[in-house]
């Protein structure tokens, strides 16, 4: 079925104007009418396939970009992901996904396809989509998956990053000082580099300070010189900055500072100053202006620093947009999707066969708390590529890696006290199963209900049944 804007239109209908158009390959079983209804909304030409046979007929007669499959039917969408990418090597899929369904979106990158778009999706998340196609149409070589820290396809996952990505973009639009906070390891690196690349600097530097260092050290590193401000022509002070400092090296590009607040106050009333004058001078007296974006890291928020005294209220007031990322714990939904890319990349560093999380791992990985967010994922996914027998990485390969005080349930204190008593024990009861490998009997046991209420219970709570032992005990 062929659906345009600008008419009523029949099956296998030709566009007429040469331009690419969408692709959506409906889920088998699920028809989502609504779906292409939106996408006619938004002005969108759009071709409405049943099944994989239909897309390949449809894929046969003309030019789609991109394709989007919907993953609601799971098991039978990965096949149809297969069969498009066996057939169009170079073909740019979608996949259309729901929050509560992680697993599908892991998997369903595992088996070919570029980027997810989150349902229900507005006409932001569809034109991020588009835009990324074109970049790709554009530069052939980033078919390929791309590294998870580079793309803005990062933040298309779960609801708790809408309003980051959001803040990236405006960030993005402008040249002016950000903020990114969040906990530790939540990835204000990422953040920062998806700022860089959204604002079209790819091709200019992302220099990386590490505040983590004696003074002297972090205002070598910054200006290339130690307190030496210069006398300007018109007799006012400027700051002197050498031509190997971070600053010089990230002119036109991106400065990413982390741990800002263990920098002296020295230090940031020069990095204040030339934020705000934009011009300093270089070893030879010469007036220089800079263009740099500086984006600086905090675990806490802005305000919270000035407030410890150990931001500068000078500085927090030239760092204009703000940027807060979750934890890992409140958006699960993008656990299975990092812990994919984290394991790939892994495999890539140490040049092992690709590598990939079994279903019961995924759910596992999606429901543990990550105290230290992406750098225990990252490192979890290190040990796991190294360290599995086979290219799957099953649920006991995890738990062999896996820290038991990472297995402590979480709740968040924003619910209603029946919902946190289920979420309670929908964590309590993953935990106990994960800690006896699925082995029933066991889990019960050590619960001390049951082997029956358990099985109700995982019936009750939605538990996922791949975490139980094929095996009965």
């Amino acid at each position: 079925m062929a659906i345009t804007t600008s008419r009523p239109s029949v099956a296998g209908e030709s566009r007429t104007d040469g331009a690419p158009g969408i692709l959506y390959v409906q889920a088998l079983g699920h028809p989502r009418p609504a779906l292409a209804e939106r996408l006619l909304r938004l002005g969108m030409p759009i071709t409405v396939a049943t099944d994989a046979a239909e897309a390949l007929r449809f894929l046969a007669e003309r030019r789609f970009r991109p394709v989007l499959v919907d993953l609601a039917s799971d098991r039978a969408a990965l096949t149809t992901i297969r069969l498009l990418r066996a057939r169009h090597a170079d073909l740019p899929i979608v996949g259309v996904v729901e929050p509560n369904n992680p697993i599908a979106a892991a998997e369903a990158l595992q088996v070919g396809i570029l980027d997810l778009l989150p349902w229900p999706f507005d006409g932001v998340d569809l034109a991020s989509i588009i835009a990324n196609q074109r970049d790709r149409s554009i530069h052939p070589d980033s078919n390929a998956r791309a590294d998870l820290s580079a793309g803005p396809g990062w933040f298309l996952e779960s609801p708790a990053m809408r309003a980051p990505r959001d803040a990236v973009n405006a960030a993005a639009a402008v040249r002016h000082g950000v903020a990114v906070c969040g906990e530790q390891g939540a990835g204000h690196d990422r953040i920062a580099k998806a700022i860089h690349a959204l604002a079209g600097d790819a091709s200019e530097a992302f220099v990386h300070v590490q505040c983590g260092q004696s003074a002297d050290g972090i205002e070598q590193q910054l200006f290339g010189n130690v307190a030496d401000r210069h006398e300007s022509a018109n007799g006012v002070a400027a700051e002197r900055v050498s031509d190997e400092s971070a600053i010089r090296r990230g002119s036109r590009g991106t400065v990413f500072i982390e741990q800002i607040v263990e920098a002296p106050a020295r230090v940031q009333a020069r990095l204040a100053r030339l934020l705000r004058d934009r011009e300093g001078v270089d070893d030879a007296g010469r007036p220089v202006v800079f263009d740099v974006r500086i984006v600086a890291a905090f675990e806490s928020t802005v305000a919270a620093a000035v407030a410890d005294g150990r931001l500068r209220r000078d500085l927090a007031d030239r760092l204009v947009s703000h940027i807060d990322i979750p934890s890992l714990r409140r958006r699960s939904e993008d656990i299975p999707r990092l812990a994919a890319e984290c394991l790939h990349n892994a495999c890539q560093r140490h040049g092992l066969p690709n590598r990939h999380f079994s279903r019961a791992a995924l759910t596992l990985l999606a429901a543990l708390p990550w105290p230290r967010n992406i750098i225990d994922l990252e490192v979890l996914a290190e040990t796991a590529a190294r360290g599995a027998r086979g290219l799957v990485v099953h649920l006991e390969d995890v738990l062999a890696h896996a820290h038991l005080d990472t297995l402590t349930p979480r709740v968040d204190a924003i619910m209603t006290l029946r919902d946190a008593r289920r979420h309670f024990e929908r964590d309590c009861i993953t935990a106990a199963l994960t800690r006896h490998h699925g082995r029933v009997g066991e889990a019960a046991k050590a619960l001390g209900i049951q082997r029956t209420n358990l099985y109700r219970k995982v019936r009750q709570l939605k538990v996922d049944k791949a975490l139980l032992s094929p095996r009965r005990s």
